[in-house]
């Protein structure tokens, strides 16, 4: 399963993005996607499903954002997504490890557009030093990064 190219550069395009994890110490694929976004010049927030922290939660989100990226367990997807929706969210990009097929149906019932079956670190071109010869080194892809980069204006 994948996204057709328009869906994801709309993403791209948004500057305000929420990183949706399980929790504080769980990892997303070994990486600081949030870190490695905002080097690129993206403004970030992090929310998680599960902290003690109430005011860290998804469900407590305050600030608006163009759009979520989804890094939990595939076995947390579908909640995530509810919860995304839930809080007004009306772009999701669900990272390529946790891209459930439910949860990409219950997007496309609600009409809210996702991105799923790729990683955004292949997108974007992050000043990273994961990024060299033209390939992505999270641990989960490492696929070719786009051809023609995605003209985020």
């Amino acid at each position: 399963m994948t996204t057709d190219r328009r869906t994801v550069e709309d993403f791209l395009r948004h500057r305000r993005l929420l990183l949706v994890r399980l929790s504080p110490s769980s990892p997303v694929q070994g990486l600081r996607l949030d870190e490695e976004l905002a080097a690129y010049g993206y403004d970030m927030a992090v929310a998680y499903l599960e902290d003690a922290l109430p005011d860290s939660r998804l469900t407590a989100l305050k600030d608006a954002v163009g759009g979520a990226i989804i890094a939990v367990p595939r076995s947390q997807c579908e909640r995530a997504v509810r919860e995304a929706i839930s809080a007004g969210i009306s772009g999701l990009w669900l990272q390529r490890t946790c891209d459930e097929k439910a949860a990409i149906e219950l997007c496309e019932r609600q009409g809210i557009p996702v991105v799923y079956g790729e990683c955004i670190l292949t997108w974007v071109r992050v000043t990273s030093a994961r990024f060299f010869g033209g390939h992505c080194h999270c641990p989960t892809c490492r696929h070719r990064v786009a051809q023609q980069p995605v003209q985020i204006t």
